[in-house]
């Protein structure tokens, strides 16, 4: 599928582009997507749409518009389609190649086939019905339904009425008058029926003037004076046959009011060539009003325009290849308000375009407009590959050099560039644009990650408020695994409704029962324990406050710290800065206690201060466990932390209780009066 765009509508031409052979495998046809996006692009209107190793000739729609026949060459066939199935119906060989085709019924069960042999075909829907021999070559058909007549224009000026009724022809219609005895031999070269059973028949010559015949009285009413052949003719529906459009072989469109004898607009087609065919549509824009669209082609374009404003064409749409003749498929109410139009021609493949502004896809193929809204938002326009510059914006850019050359196309007040040197040009001249650019989107990035964490502070605010007030830890488990539970009742049964309610049904998660049945909980207790320790130790990590230093510390022992063994240092413990802590190390392992060993490496600094240091190490988090005195075993714990004077410096020492009871046993026993 090709798109081309216009000057107000695209148009898409769905029979151009790549087919896949018919003799590749599935596999093959798979792989050729994947690999080639024109064959990806193709659609497929309907199965087996085209003429293999020939041409297509003539198409029409049946009355209801639910079928299609078309004609072709090599060899001469015809082709009926279903449109609600998408497929062929069946295909017939003819005798000869096709010149005209009528359908006799709305549903083409009966058909009547106009053949280059002089031969005329009639067809049931079992096949051939009958042959029937024309005395003229016949050049086109015209079906009266309500008087069961088929009217066939013909070569020597005589136009032949076969009564499908009785079987047998009437007598023919004749253009010869008294003053022109030559009008005998007048090929007449179409035939139109007026609409709406109006018993009034036009008929146009290759003199160029167009004979309207009254088919009660069979006389020739009037005539319309032309210039060159008549090729193409269609009576307006839409005004009851008032206008009629005709096409001459000067590439002329004339439109005509039936009560006037000069046209009321005339169409120019530039590559004057004759006009293949010509219809009248109503599309959507144009509904509510007297006024249709006419559509006429010649074998290289297809003009769409109004009759009432000739200088505006809506489309024009080339063909890929010369064109016969062409239609536009009807709507399930039988109006031409479709903007799908086919066309025969001489190439293997019926030519099929969609026009989305002339009309609305049909039923059978209302596919096309999903398709063509998403290549329309999809599709860029003929202008992304240029940027407009002024030529004080080529200034800026040191680009005035380019100015007449094949770089820069003139243009209003500017220039076209492409927009590949555009970018090159701005990159040489602003080199620090980049880093800017670069900069901001790091910032929008940075927003962006702050307003999404604070959305999800909202959000799980909002989702904690709307716990219950008991069990909230329990009742958040649950709606993570189940979105979709309830907040104040996330087990959905009310015969447990009480346990988020009743302050008597609360869990006591620290219980060792609890802890028993559920290891993982358990385990995430030991990670918050050792989250809030650290955080703790970041909290008192501080430098000492500067009180005033005392002359001489207390000499008495101070019993300060009492804490249980929690495996870490004693730096640590303490929550003591590593530039005014103790360097007494408290060295303590699970094997042995804490209090055995303490060891001093370097003194306190004066302006330490010993109250001070007691303070806060009485602030400490850890001291939760009351000082106990008649505690003899050592073992495990730190009991007390004296401080001792020294010359010039104050430091301090600790001991613990047990190595006191060892000193002064020793005593006892060097003291002679205890012996």
């Amino acid at each position: 599928m090709a798109i081309r765009l216009g000057t107000e509508t695209a148009v898409y031409a769905l029979s151009e582009g790549r087919q896949m052979p018919e003799f590749l495998s599935e596999r093959q046809r798979r792989n050729l997507q994947k690999s080639d996006e024109e064959v990806r692009r193709r659609i497929t209107l309907l199965q087996d749409f085209e003429f293999e190793n020939g041409t297509s000739q003539r198409l029409k729609f049946s009355g209801d518009g639910q079928f299609l026949v078309v004609t072709g060459m090599y060899p001469p066939r015809c082709k009926v389609f279903e449109l609600s199935q998408l497929g062929m119906k069946y295909e017939r060989r003819l005798g000869s190649e096709c010149v005209d085709l009528c359908p006799l019924t709305c549903d083409l069960g009966k058909m009547a086939f106009l053949l280059s042999d002089r031969t005329l075909e009639l067809h049931a829907p079992y096949g051939t019905h009958y042959k029937v021999r024309v005395p003229t070559h016949g050049r086109s058909l015209a079906y009266d339904a309500g008087r069961c007549m088929l009217w066939t224009a013909a070569a020597h000026g005589e136009i032949h009425g076969l009564d499908l009724d009785a079987g047998s022809f009437v007598s023919s219609l004749l253009i010869t008058d008294t003053e022109n005895a030559h009008l005998k031999n007048i090929g007449l070269t179409r035939v139109q029926l007026a609409p709406l059973g109006l018993p009034l028949l036009a008929v146009g010559a290759e003199d160029g003037q167009t004979r309207f015949f009254d088919i009660r009285t069979k006389n020739a009413v009037a005539k319309l004076n032309g210039d060159a052949e008549i090729t193409a003719l269609a009576f307006d529906p839409q005004l009851r046959g008032l206008r009629l459009a005709i096409g001459d072989a000067d590439a002329a469109v004339k439109i005509y009011d039936m009560r006037k004898r000069e046209p009321i607009s005339i169409k120019h087609h530039q590559y004057e060539l004759p006009i293949a065919d010509i219809h009248f549509t109503n599309p959507p824009m144009s509904q509510g009003t007297q006024s249709s669209m006419v559509i006429s082609a010649d074998p290289r374009v297809i003009k769409i325009w109004d009759p009432n404003k000739q200088d505006k064409v809506l489309v024009n749409v080339e063909t890929a290849a010369p064109l016969t003749r062409a239609v536009i498929a009807p709507l399930n109410n039988n109006e031409y308000t479709s903007g799908l139009l086919l066309a025969a021609g001489d190439q293997s493949r019926i030519m099929a375009y969609y026009i989305p502004k002339l009309g609305p896809a049909p039923r059978w193929c209302s596919f096309l407009e999903s398709i063509t809204e998403e290549l329309e938002e999809a599709e860029p326009t003929a202008f992304d590959d240029f940027r407009f510059v002024s030529k004080s914006e080529l200034a800026e850019l040191k680009a005035e050099h380019l100015i007449g050359t094949n770089h820069t196309k003139p243009y209003m007040h500017g220039f076209f560039i492409d927009a590949k040197l555009y970018r090159s040009l701005k990159a040489i001249a602003q080199p620090f644009n980049y880093d800017e650019w670069r900069k901001e989107q790091q910032q929008k990035k940075l927003k962006a990650k702050r307003e999404a964490s604070f959305n999800g502070i909202l959000e799980s605010s909002k989702n904690t408020n709307k716990l219950p007030k008991v069990n909230a830890a329990f009742a958040q488990r649950i709606l993570e695994e189940n979105s979709t539970a309830e907040h104040t009742n996330p087990l959905g049964d009310n015969r447990f409704s009480k346990l988020f309610t009743d302050k008597h049904y609360q869990i006591d998660e620290q219980s060792p029962e609890y802890l028993a049945r559920h290891p993982s909980a358990a385990k995430s207790q030991q990670q918050l324990s050792s989250q809030f320790l650290n955080a703790s130790f970041q909290q008192h990590q501080s430098p000492p406050d500067d009180d005033e230093n005392l002359s001489q510390p207390s000499k008495s022992i101070k019993r300060i710290v009492t804490a249980t063994h929690t495996g870490l240092d004693a730096e640590a413990a303490l929550g003591l800065d590593a530039r005014h802590s103790f360097d007494h190390i408290i060295q303590s392992t699970a094997d042995e206690p804490i209090g055995k060993r303490l060891k001093s490496s370097r003194s306190l600094s004066n302006d330490t201060n010993a109250d001070a240091f007691s303070s806060r190490i009485l602030g400490s988090p850890f001291l939760d466990e009351p000082i106990d005195d008649d505690d003899d075993d050592g073992g495990g714990f730190i009991k007390e932390i004296t401080f001792i004077p020294s010359s010039g410096t104050s430091s301090p020492r600790a001991t613990s209780e047990k190595t006191q009871r060892s000193s002064k046993k020793k005593k006892k026993e060097d003291d002679p009066s205890n012996n």
